[in-house]
């Protein structure tokens, strides 16, 4: 596996955990917030950033770039049609289906497989991720546009369970 020695290890690992989580949450109907909406695409795309080793990009890198960048709108796509939005008790919430978790392990099988036969670059990885979750974020907003609102209320305000 490539190494990157520019990554902090401890960022990618935080990175990978909370991928993991938000993956696994997403069967749990939980309030709308930023994190799974706006931080998530955000932090993949600055560890894209930082992983980009150069300002030239092989032909075969651009192809399997091109290649991911697709399957993972495709991917967000298919996650966010397969997303429940409901009002419960005056807060709008989010739930997945069991869809949502083949379409990523599908996606991450295939990213395997690229990786394995082309021996590509991180950067187009976390590219990747950041496209998922930008996109499925995007789709939602389309799709459901009480979910912006919900995110601007829900920014100053954090509700405690008890």
């Amino acid at each position: 596996m490539e190494q990157l020695p520019h990554l902090d290890l401890a960022t990618a690992l935080l990175v990978a955990i909370l991928a993991i989580y938000m993956i696994a949450k997403q069967f749990v109907a939980k309030p709308v917030g930023r994190f799974s909406f706006v931080i998530m695409p955000l932090l993949a795309l600055y560890e894209a950033c930082e992983s980009y080793e150069n300002a030239s990009v092989s032909g075969s890198q651009a192809i399997e770039c091109a290649v991911l960048v697709g399957l993972a709108i495709v991917a967000a796509f298919i996650q966010a049609k397969n997303t429940e939005v409901f009002f419960e008790e005056g807060v709008l919430y989010t739930r997945s289906k069991i869809v949502a978790v083949v379409t990523w392990v599908v996606f991450i099988v295939l990213r395997l497989g690229m990786h394995q036969f082309i021996g590509s670059a991180g950067w187009i990885t976390w590219l990747a991720i950041a496209v998922v979750f930008g996109a499925r974020t995007l789709f939602l907003l389309v799709e459901h546009p009480q979910i912006g609102p919900a995110l601007a209320s829900r920014s100053h305000t954090r509700r405690r369970r008890c």
